[in-house]
């Protein structure tokens, strides 16, 4: 948890920092510009993690602009998306590959329904 808060209303902006006052790698929270938008920003490279758009009812995590409902963008070599319970999962790697992650039993077979388990693939019809 931070210990320091720092607020700077010229700037819109609420910088989050574990010690001392200096700015320089911590959290920031701002508004952006006329839009009233919120950035949560990386105080170390000023690089956006999370954007929530008002006007348009978009979420942009990763980008500085939310060109999608929800946006998530990356510049590293890291696994995109993951969701997954103890059971199973998918994922979308840093290539845009669309992975399902193995299910753990039998699931209820849903219509319309896909899982992959011991090398197979099942869709539900």
């Amino acid at each position: 948890m931070a210990k320091n808060i720092r607020i700077v209303p010229t700037s819109g902006s609420i910088y989050f920092k574990g010690d001392g006052f200096n700015i320089e790698g911590s959290l920031q929270l701002k508004v952006v510009g006329d839009t009233e938008d919120i950035q949560f920003l990386n105080g170390e490279n000023n690089e956006s993690i999370l954007l929530i758009n008002k006007s348009n009812h978009r979420i942009s995590i990763g980008s500085p602009s939310a060109s999608a409902k929800l946006d998530i963008s990356s510049q590293d070599n890291e696994d995109l998306l993951l969701i997954h319970t103890p059971n199973s999962g998918i994922k979308v790697n840093n290539e845009g590959v669309l992975q399902f992650l193995e299910y753990d039993g039998i699931p209820t077979i849903v219509s319309g329904g896909f899982y992959y388990s011991a090398s197979n693939f099942f869709i539900g019809i």
